[in-house]
């Protein structure tokens, strides 16, 4: 019976990190996309001001 009961916990504890690890992996994907997105719109605002600057 206790060996169950440690085992139980012992998947639930597993459990949280891998909760923990997906969550922090996929924030981190999340902000890696927001940050490449936000180079691209500033790379597209420095394309558009140039060519304006430049006609």
């Amino acid at each position: 019976m206790l060996g169950r009961e440690i085992k139980a916990n012992l998947l639930e504890q597993d459990n949280l990190i891998g909760r923990k690890l997906l969550g922090i992996t996929c924030d981190e994907i999340a902000l890696s996309i927001l940050i490449r997105m936000s180079c691209q719109n500033v790379g597209m605002l420095r394309q558009g001001l140039s060519k304006r600057i430049s006609e």
